[in-house]
C-alpha cells in the first residue's frame, strides 16, 4: 500500500489528516525529530509537535525522553489494536448512556440506505428482531453476508422462506433455488437483497459487485407496504417452486402436496403485520371500517 492510501485508511480510522500523516512518516522514517517530519510533510513546526503530542496520547508515537526528542511509530499491528480496544470502550459507554433514552416511535416513512456496511446491518437487525415469519430473494453475496443470522432467526422458530441463486441450506427454512439463476447472475452486475421481516420491515438494495457501493437500497416500517412485500416474495418463492414442478413434469398429486407441505410450514395470516392491519379495520364497536 502507498504512503498515501496509507494516509487515507487511518484518516478512515478517525485520524485527523496531519496526525495521519505525521504517523505514516514515521512507520517508514523512524526516529525523526519534529523539525524533520514537519519539513517532510510541508507543515509547521508548531502544527507538527501538537499532533505529535496528540499522537503519543494516543498510543502511535513513541518520543524521546532527551534533548533530541526523537519520534518514533509505534508498529501499526499494535497501534491497530489499541485504537480498537479505544473504540470498544467507547462503544461501550455509548450505549450505557443511551440504554434509558426513549426510542423515537416507529413511523412510516422509506429511508434510503447509503452504504453497503449500513444495509447488511439493517438486514442484521431485522432479523435480529424477527419473530415469526420472514420472506428473503438474496442473491449469493447477500446469502453469505447474512446467513448466520438467517439461522439464528430459524433457531429461534421464525418461520424462514428464502429464493436464492445458488444451491444452499438452512435447517428449518425452506430454500428455493431460481431455475435460471446463471442467466440471471450473468446479467445482474449486482449484488440484490430483499428481506420482509414479520410483515411490520421490509428492505430492498442493489449494491455494485465492482465496488461495494450502493446503487439504490430503502427500508421502510410502513405496515402495509412490509405487510405487501412480504407476501409478494411469499408467492413469489412459491411460484418457483411450481415452476420447478412443471418443467419436471410433475403429477398433480405432486402439485396438491407440495402446496399442503408449504402452508403447514408457512400458514397464511400469521406476520404481526397483517394483524396490525387487520385490527386497525375494526372500531371500539367491532365492526369493520
Amino acid at each position: 500500500m502507498s504512503a498515501k492510501n496509507s494516509v487515507e485508511a487511518f484518516i478512515a480510522l478517525g485520524l485527523t489528516r496531519v496526525e495521519a500523516e505525521v504517523y505514516v512518516y514515521l512507520i517508514e522514517n523512524s526516529p525523526a525529530t519534529g523539525y524533520a517530519i514537519a519539513n517532510a510533510i510541508d507543515r509547521t513546526k508548531g502544527a507538527t509537535y501538537k499532533v505529535l503530542g496528540s499522537l503519543e496520547r494516543r498510543g502511535a508515537v513513541l518520543i524521546e525522553d532527551a534533548e533530541k526528542r526523537l519520534c518514533k511509530a509505534v508498529p501499526p499491528g499494535e497501534f491497530l489494536k489499541q485504537l480498537d480496544r479505544d473504540f470498544q470502550r467507547e462503544k461501550q459507554k455509548a450505549l450505557t448512556a443511551t440504554k434509558n433514552l426513549d426510542s423515537a416511535p416507529a413511523d412510516d416513512g422509506i429511508y434510503r440506505l447509503t452504504t453497503s456496511d449500513q444495509v447488511y446491518e439493517r438486514c442484521r437487525m431485522m432479523l435480529r428482531e424477527c419473530r415469526v415469519v420472514a420472506y428473503l430473494d438474496l442473491f449469493p453475496g447477500p446469502f453469505d453476508e447474512l446467513r448466520g443470522d438467517i439461522r439464528a432467526a430459524a433457531a429461534r422458530g421464525v418461520k424462514t422462506a428464502m429464493l436464492l441463486y445458488k444451491k444452499n441450506r438452512i435447517p428449518g427454512v425452506w430454500a428455493v433455488v431460481e431455475p435460471r439463476a446463471e442467466t440471471v447472475l450473468q446479467k445482474a452486475p449486482f449484488h440484490y437483497v430483499s428481506i420482509s421481516a414479520d410483515g411490520q420491515q421490509f428492505l430492498m438494495a442493489a449494491i455494485s459487485q465492482k465496488d461495494g457501493h450502493v446503487l439504490d437500497a430503502f427500508w421502510s416500517a410502513n405496515v402495509l407496504y412490509s405487510f405487501s412485500m412480504g407476501s409478494y416474495l411469499k408467492y413469489a418463492t412459491l411460484a418457483v417452486v411450481y415452476e420447478s414442478l412443471v418443467q419436471q413434469n410433475a403429477p398433480s398429486e405432486k402439485f396438491e402436496e407440495i402446496r399442503r407441505k408449504w402452508y403447514k410450514a408457512l400458514p397464511n395470516m400469521i406476520s404481526p403485520g397483517f394483524k396490525s392491519l387487520a385490527e386497525s379495520a375494526w372500531d371500539m364497536n367491532g365492526r369493520k371500517r
